[in-house]
């Protein structure tokens, strides 16, 4: 084209020649993929999807509602600036990522239970309920403002039906109501639902409706990476330094009153096994005091399934002198070899004097349980008292009993990683009932000590021994395994005996 040519061409001229040398624009669905309005309304309707979903496979019930917490909080954070309908959206989307997320990093540790008290707990849940109903409250409002400022009669009936549909299943929860019908209809009606709402949105496109995604200094891509990243390391951490208790290790000292060497000697003359003598604190040495009769009952090597315990415990009931009849039991433990301690340990005891079936109460307790664990490192031996010893309530998870409320024993505590001879015992004291002469009939009791043990770090939500004891927690899957320690005895005029199985 000549110099002469291109100054006479005008404006028109010129948009008709670059119509011609630009092809065809693309076809609609993939320019409606691409536009700001329908990315971000894709992004929020796959957030809310994803956030119901709860497939129990590879951690998916875990991975998919953080993916929905992202999406929500990318697509409204582009829609913030088209109404204040949407701004309280993106607001309440931070506000909810913020504690799901503190609520995700929280579970890799053992301590979520500690923080989140059950009324702690209660009182979160309630907040973030009410936080997604506004939230989707205001979604169906800012539909309607932006249907108003497409032309479009401000209705969108389809964004009320999901408020009324997340109100329904709040309600259904609350009532605990179940069934394949119940869950059929909810599932049905939801995707109902968001097939609409993806209707709706197609509908503002093709009525010309655009979104002006303001300036933003940080891209959704580094919010992502951000997340994540905080994740990530955020679950590290609680896996290294928060899956495992707190214990309070100190070198062991000696029995030192001359009092507590005399009951040593005396209970060695009785056949006290002198390993579990060396591991008694000097309170638990005094608490025999008048000791007139032992039996002793030792296992060694233990074998679940394919599990083997390379364990020894012995099981040592004590009758003492006195006006009153009275009893200690002890049971002591002793890994021969360290079988890898990942987290937390826990023993359940059932004492002789439990009441069980229809069983009389022919024995009481004497008092608190008392124990402690230790370990071997260096030529020096560690002792340190349990992290926690003493009875729990909870609601047993056992086929047999299941939704029953139980009180129990517990002891809780972590080993080390390196430590040899990693051991410890639990003792407690049984009185017997004054109308009832032991010394001249036959009593046969059984105590229960089931050692649970956790073989590998890897779970999510990270929980505790004691925990999983609690929810039977013991499927193919489980890090946890258990091994039942049972002492049977007899209290006869003769004195304590002991079965030989």
């Amino acid at each position: 084209m000549s110099e002469h040519e291109w100054k006479a061409m005008n404006d028109r001229d010129f948009d008709a020649m670059l119509s011609q040398s630009v092809s065809e624009l693309p076809p609609d669905d993939i320019t409606e993929d691409v536009t700001p309005w329908r990315r971000a309304m894709n992004r929020i309707l796959f957030g809310f999807a994803l956030c119901v979903i709860t497939i129990k496979i590879l951690g998916l019930n875990y991975i998919l509602p953080a993916v929905g917490m992202v999406l929500l909080l990318l697509g409204f954070r582009t829609l913030r600036r088209e109404n204040g309908w949407f701004a309280a959206c993106y607001g309440i989307a931070v506000l909810r990522a913020v504690d799901f997320f503190a609520d995700f990093i929280l579970s890799s540790t053992i301590y979520k239970s500690e923080i989140l008290t059950p009324d702690i707990q209660s009182i979160d849940n309630a907040v973030v309920i009410a936080l997604l109903l506004v939230q989707i409250l205001c979604f169906w409002r800012g539909l309607c403002a932006v249907k108003r400022k497409a032309g479009l009669p401000p209705t969108a009936g389809a964004a009320f039906a999901f408020f009324v549909w997340y109100v329904l299943g709040v309600l259904a929860a609350l009532a605990q109501l179940e069934g394949l019908i119940i869950v059929g209809v909810l599932l049905i009606s939801y995707i109902f639902i968001i097939v609409n709402l993806c209707k709706l949105s197609k509908v503002l496109d093709e009525a010309g409706y655009t979104v002006k995604p303001a300036a933003v200094k940080v891209s959704d891509l580094c919010i992502v990476i951000v997340i994540a990243a905080v994740v990530v390391i955020g679950c590290l951490a609680g896996y290294i330094f928060g899956s495992s208790y707190d214990m309070d290790w100190q070198p062991k000292e000696a029995a030192v009153t001359d009092k507590t060497q005399e009951i040593r000697a005396h209970l060695a003359e009785l056949g006290f096994p002198e390993d579990v003598l060396n591991d008694l604190t000097e309170e638990d040495i005094a608490a025999c005091e008048g000791a007139e009769d032992i039996g002793i009952e030792v296992y060694d090597g233990y074998e679940n399934g394919d599990t083997k315990w390379d364990m020894r415990t012995t099981n040592i009931a004590v009758k003492l002198s006195g006006e009153q009849d009275k009893w200690i039991v002890i049971h002591h433990f002793e890994w021969n070899s360290n079988p890898g301690f990942y987290g937390t340990e826990a023993i359940k005891v059932r004492p002789a004097y439990q009441r069980r079936n229809d069983q009389t109460d022919d024995l009481y307790s004497g008092g608190n349980f008392t124990g402690r664990v230790l370990y071997d490192k260096g030529g020096k031996t560690y002792a340190s008292p349990y992290h926690w010893l003493g009875e729990k309530t909870y609601i047993s998870a056992f086929f047999l009993d299941a939704g029953q409320t139980k009180i129990e024993p517990f002891a809780a505590f972590s080993m080390p990683s390196d430590g040899e001879k990693c051991r410890g015992y639990i003792a407690y004291s049984m009185v017997g009932r004054d109308d009832l002469d032991y010394d001249k009939t036959n009593h046969s009791f059984s105590s229960f000590a089931v050692y649970t043990h956790q073989w590998d770090w890897l779970r999510y939500p990270v929980i505790t021994a004691m925990e999983a004891y609690m929810s039977e927690d013991f499927g193919s899957d489980s890090v946890f395994t258990t091994m039942d320690n049972p002492f049977c005895f007899s209290i006869t005029p003769d004195g304590i005996e002991v079965p030989n199985y």
